[in-house]
């Protein structure tokens, strides 16, 4: 039944009236004038046609209503099948022999020690032990002696007073180093470039990982002191 008919109907039970009914249909829009807006009258019977066209309507419950059977747009051959069996897909048989389960580790071990904590409970005692006994010993360092220069970096890392054997071991100990490195650049061969004097030539040095001449160290000192100047007067 379509949309028309339904409210047509509603109208219909609504009152018995059928000025009221012709009304309501007039205000709803279902006609204009008496004629309906729908000239098919297969689906609410509502117009009559004849040979000057359509007749004005003054009792709308008084048509018959006839509907259309619905028919099917499919091939002949195809409207008389039987419905379709869902398909039954064969299940996977189970497994004859399955593997065995993989043992649990037993207590004591750090995989019982972790299972416990996956498994979100205390750890026994005996996983406890476990892990105490597996754990590394903690060796405490042997506190640096005076008159070392392990004591001078431990005074300068407890910030407490110097004692004057540790100046004394600190100031031979830059002695030794200086003399080191003064004996290592007097063997190494200094490589001698076109940017050497320069930053640039400095920076050339570090990159092939060559000793770097005087004059470069005397351009990276500059640049160093420029530097530290800017950050100076930043501040």
């Amino acid at each position: 039944m379509s949309l028309n008919a339904s409210v047509l109907n509603r109208i219909n039970a609504h009152t018995t009236d059928p000025d009221i009914r012709a009304e309501l249909a007039e205000m709803l829009g279902l006609t204009r004038n008496g004629i309906p807006q729908d000239d098919d009258t297969r689906h609410y019977g509502l117009a009559v046609l004849n040979g000057e066209g359509h007749q004005k309507l003054s009792d709308p419950s008084t048509l018959p209503i006839t509907l259309k059977p619905k028919t099917s747009t499919a091939p002949e051959s195809l409207r008389n099948l039987p419905p379709a069996k869902p398909i039954e897909r064969p299940r996977k048989p189970a497994p004859r022999n399955p593997p065995p389960r993989p043992a649990l580790s037993p207590h004591g071990t750090e995989a019982a020690a972790k299972r416990h904590v996956m498994l979100r409970e205390p750890i026994c005692d005996v996983c406890a032990a476990g892990r105490l006994a597996r754990r590394k010993p903690i060796v405490n360092r042997a506190t640096a002696k005076c008159a070392t220069e392990a004591g001078y970096v431990r005074h300068l890392r407890e910030k407490t007073v110097i004692c004057q054997p540790c100046r004394e071991a600190h100031r031979v100990y830059k002695r030794a180093s200086a003399a080191r490195t003064r004996a290592r650049r007097e063997t190494e061969v200094v490589v001698r470039r076109q940017e050497c004097g320069t930053t640039r030539g400095y920076d050339a040095h570090r990159r092939h990982k060559e000793p770097q001449c005087d004059a470069c160290r005397e351009a990276e000192r500059l640049r160093a002191q420029a530097r530290r100047a800017r950050a100076k007067a930043a501040t």
